[in-house]
C-alpha cells in the first residue's frame, strides 16, 4: 500500500509541465509566404495564454510588427494540460520579400522563466484567400477510452467520441488549420475544444475528444477550416449524437431570439448519420498529422531539445 501511494504521489508532482509549442506557423524558415498572413501560435502544457511572451520583428532584431492579439485555451484530456492558441493578426501586409522573426519568451508565470524560442520566415509577393466550401463533420463513436491509451496524468476512467472531418479542396502548399467546437443545443453557446493541424493535401483526418469525467453524456459539434492570413471557410453543419439510437443527427441552430430552432419532422429523415464504422481511432488516428513536434530553448535553463506530441476560449452565438 505503501509503494502504491509513493508512486501515485509520484505520478502527481510529475504531472504539469511548463508551456511548451504545438505548432508555430508559418513554419520555421517557410519561403514565399503570402503577405497578408498571420502568426499562428499553439502551445502546450499546465498554464495559461499569460504564460508566454511573442514579438514579430522585420529581418533579426529589427522594427517590431504591430498586432492585434487573439487567445484562447482549453483542457486537453486531464486538469493540468491545456493547449493554448495565439493567433497575432497584423495591422498592416507584411512587406514583400522580407525575413521576419518570431520570438517566444516565458513570462514570469512560466514555469522556466527563461524559456526562449526563436523562428524565421520570409515573405514573397502574394495574397491568401480560402474560396471553399465548408468542412464536413461526423461523429462516429461513442465509447470508452482504451486502458492502454490513459496516461498516469489523464483523466481516469473517461469516455470519448471519435470525430471526422472531411475538409473541402485542401491547400496542397501549406499546412492548414482545424477548430473543432462544442456546442450546447440549449443555450446555444459554444467553445473551442479542438484545434489540429492537417498536412499540406490532406483532405480529411480522425480525431477523439475526451470528456472530463462526470460530465458524460450527448455532445455536439461543428468544425472550421482556417488558413494562415485567419481566413475562415462558413462552419460544418452542427452534428450531435443521439444516444438512444447510438446516431449522430444534425442540429439546426438558434433563431435570433437564442432558442434552438426545431425542423421540420420531414427534413430530418435524410440527414442521420449512421454509426456503422466501429473505428476507434485513439492508438492511430488517420489523416497526416506531423507526429512530433521539436522544441529548442535558448541557453540559461535546462536547455536541450523537448520532443511533444502533435497532435479561440471563445463563446459566442450562432
Amino acid at each position: 500500500m505503501f509503494l502504491w501511494w509513493l508512486s501515485w504521489s509520484w505520478a502527481e508532482d510529475n504531472c504539469g509541465g511548463p508551456m511548451v509549442i504545438r505548432k508555430i506557423l508559418p513554419l520555421h524558415e517557410a519561403s514565399d509566404v503570402p503577405i497578408n498572413s498571420q502568426i499562428f501560435v499553439a502551445l502546450a502544457g499546465n498554464g495559461n495564454a499569460d504564460h508566454m511572451r511573442i514579438l514579430v520583428r522585420e529581418n533579426i532584431g529589427g522594427l517590431p510588427v504591430e498586432f492585434d492579439l487573439q487567445t484562447a485555451c482549453y483542457a486537453h484530456e486531464s486538469d493540468t494540460e491545456y493547449h493554448c492558441n495565439y493567433e497575432l493578426k497584423p495591422y498592416q501586409d507584411l512587406k514583400e520579400h522580407k525575413e521576419y522573426q518570431i520570438s517566444l519568451s516565458g513570462t514570469e508565470l512560466h514555469a522556466e522563466g527563461c524559456f526562449g524560442y526563436s523562428t524565421t520566415f520570409t515573405t514573397g509577393h502574394s495574397r491568401i484567400e480560402l474560396d471553399t466550401a465548408p468542412p464536413t463533420l461526423e461523429i462516429v463513436g461513442y465509447m470508452p477510452r482504451p486502458e492502454d491509451a490513459v496516461g498516469d496524468c489523464d483523466w481516469q476512467d473517461a469516455m470519448k467520441y471519435e470525430l471526422s472531418v472531411q475538409v473541402q479542396d485542401p491547400d496542397m502548399e501549406r499546412i492548414s488549420i482545424i477548430h473543432a467546437y462544442e456546442v450546447d443545443p440549449e443555450s446555444c453557446q459554444e467553445e473551442l475544444v479542438h484545434s489540429v493541424f492537417p498536412i499540406a493535401g490532406i483532405d480529411f483526418f480522425d480525431f477523439h475528444q475526451v470528456l472530463k469525467p462526470s460530465t458524460e453524456g450527448e455532445r455536439c459539434y461543428r468544425a472550421e477550416h482556417m488558413d494562415w492570413a485567419g481566413n475562415r471557410t462558413e462552419s460544418s453543419p452542427t452534428i450531435c449524437w443521439d444516444m438512444d439510437n447510438n446516431v449522430g443527427v444534425p442540429f439546426y441552430g438558434c433563431s435570433e431570439d437564442g432558442e434552438p430552432v426545431v425542423p421540420d419532422e420531414n427534413d430530418t429523415e435524410d440527414n442521420v448519420v449512421e454509426n456503422d464504422t466501429g473505428i476507434d481511432s485513439e492508438e492511430a488516428p488517420s489523416g497526416g498529422f506531423s507526429s512530433e513536434v521539436v522544441v529548442q530553448t535558448d541557453g540559461g535553463c535546462a536547455g536541450g531539445l523537448i520532443f511533444i506530441p502533435f497532435l479561440f476560449h471563445r463563446r459566442r452565438r450562432r
